[in-house]
């Protein structure tokens, strides 16, 4: 449980740091740099002038990349390529004999485990997530319950999985190959996964995300209204109503809308 938690503790945190700011409490100037600072402690060597390195022309936030699955991002490379061909040949999961998973070794010393019993093992397991990809066409967040990684159907597919650990292949790259029941030999290289900078998602593929993330919590219309806002965000002029959005209706809550 701790993989998911330490994410919301650091935006928590740095939450909580502006607000002690506002407040005005107050800290060392020298907390990164001083003898016994941030750097020193867990860094050893370090350099901060690369911190500051194109400081206002320079954004990496931009090079950063989106995940479109809620799983190991080592996994997604092999998502992409059992999507494509289930798309390209119209697949069924009774026409499937095998899938095979060419990977970088990182795939399996992160995400083999070949028997998960709960959903958020199968978000680390490759064969899991090859299964549900060739299952449902997707591995967003619904696809990593625990009902579904027990579901016998699922199972049966999970074991028809096979990932070869292959000289050559790099970490955002797979080669798959889905082997039907009737002969055919199917074969996908993926060279860059979906969501990375060499890869972007489409917007279309942002809203499904967001949809599969959101739905559960809010009522569809809500959820439009909210995305809406999202995408003009440059024109809103009070972000108190895009919050407002935000927040799951309660009994005694109306909201004004967007």
């Amino acid at each position: 449980m701790a993989k998911s938690l330490h994410v919301g503790e650091a935006a928590s945190r740095g939450l909580r740091s502006a607000l002690l700011a506002q407040k005005g409490f107050t800290a060392s100037t020298q907390a990164l740099e001083a003898k016994r600072g941030f750097c020193s402690v867990l860094a050893g060597e370090y350099d901060l002038s690369k911190a500051t390195d194109g400081l206002g022309q320079k954004y990496l936030l931009l090079r950063n990349g989106l995940k479109p699955y809620a799983c190991g991002v080592v996994t997604h490379p092999t998502i992409d390529g059992v999507r494509r061909l289930r798309q390209k040949y119209g697949l069924k999961p009774d026409g499937v004999a095998e899938i095979e998973t060419k990977v970088h070794p990182l795939v399996l010393e992160l995400t083999g485990k070949q028997r998960p019993e709960t959903g958020l093992e199968g978000k680390f397991s490759i064969y899991y997530c090859a299964a549900i990809a060739l299952m449902e066409g997707n591995a967003g967040q619904s696809q990593f319950t625990d009902e579904k990684v027990n579901r016998n159907d699922i199972i049966n597919m999970r074991d028809r999985v096979r990932a070869v650990v292959t000289p050559g292949i790099r970490e955002g790259q797979a080669i798959v190959t889905i082997r039907t029941t009737d002969g055919r030999e199917l074969t996908e290289r993926v060279e860059a996964a979906s969501g990375t900078p060499a890869n972007p998602l489409s917007d279309a593929d942002l809203v499904q995300k967001f949809m599969d993330l959101v739905l559960p919590v809010l009522p569809r219309d809500k959820a439009e209204r909210m995305m809406d806002g999202a995408w003009k965000l440059e024109q809103v002029e009070d972000l108190s109503r895009l919050i407002e959005l935000a927040t799951p209706l309660t009994p005694n809550t109306h909201s004004k809308g967007y």
